[in-house]
């Protein structure tokens, strides 16, 4: 027994300072409080519009408001970007700064939000995936780097290093990434807009025992067509099974709480407007 507790408190405390290596390695002691010395807004309520479906109907009826707007991903292949004129982009998935084996290289797009956007607007980036990679201000796109990081241990440093711009709670999609920032750039109201992160529903799975989504966006209406599938693939190789596909999309979840008790210390408030959303950390609209 004690051959056991030995071994077993040897393989704790070896993944312990494993993830304190993945700390040290993903952040930036130099981004330390970029958001919180970012220039403060001049209004009041912060728009963040996610991809999902119900997007398309919410710009149908969009009266620009006095508000600024937060976009992420490909929101740029879309004419709303050139008609909102955003105040801030958000990238977080690193096949947009680098080729990444079985995924899609985006990189296309970092270039044409540099190339085409012709108002001051912030492009805020992961400071993990983007320190080695050329990504340029230009005339009217700011760069702002991120720390991305997770913090490895719950204890009473956390809040510290999450109000100093340190690490993130574990965000696995780009939203929790947008939100984060937005909590610390200093808007009062934050309305979440395209928001479902309802993916089970569109989960699939093929004839050849494939798990798939139809993974539709405001700006792609795609629909269940066996010749049109995005199989869930593994980083190693292989695709992934069907429960591990589950156990992906429970993993996003527990970031939203985290950030609600972010923003309810730094007196923000958040406001899900989008209808059928499975994210139940915000009030609603």
């Amino acid at each position: 027994m004690w051959l056991k507790n030995k071994i077993n408190n040897y393989r704790i405390a070896k993944r312990k300072e494993r993830q304190w290596q993945a700390f040290l390695r993903t952040t930036s002691m130099e981004l330390k409080d970029n958001l919180n010395n970012y220039p403060r807004p001049t209004k009041s309520l912060l728009r963040i519009l996610g991809n999902g479906n119900s997007l398309a109907s919410m710009l149908e009826h969009e009266v620009k408001a006095d508000c600024d707007y937060m976009v992420m991903n490909s929101h740029i292949l879309h004419p709303s970007y050139f008609e909102l004129k955003p105040r801030f982009y958000v990238l977080a998935d690193p096949c947009f700064f680098q080729a990444i084996p079985n995924r899609v290289d985006l990189r296309y797009t970092v270039d044409k939000i540099l190339a085409e956007t012709t108002w001051k607007m912030t492009l805020i980036i992961p400071w993990e995936w983007t320190h080695n990679v050329d990504i340029p201000s230009t005339k009217y796109v700011e760069v702002l780097r991120v720390n991305e990081a997770l913090y490895p241990t719950k204890d009473e440093h956390q809040q510290w290093v999450y109000d100093h711009n340190l690490a993130m709670p574990e965000v696995n999609n780009v939203l929790a990434s947008a939100l984060y920032s937005a909590i610390f750039l200093g808007y009062s109201e934050i309305e979440l807009y395209g928001v479902e992160h309802s993916w089970t529903r569109d989960l699939y799975v093929s004839h050849d025992n494939g798990t798939c989504l139809v993974d539709t966006h405001f700006y792609n209406q795609d629909t269940k067509d066996e010749s049109n599938l995005n199989y869930f693939e593994k980083a190693g190789g292989g695709r992934m099974k069907f429960h591990e596909v589950l156990q992906l999309y429970a993993s996003y979840f527990p970031a939203y709480w985290e950030l609600r008790e972010i923003a309810d210390r730094k007196g923000v408030h958040v406001l899900n407007c989008c209808p059928n959303s499975f994210i139940d950390a915000f009030e609603r609209k």
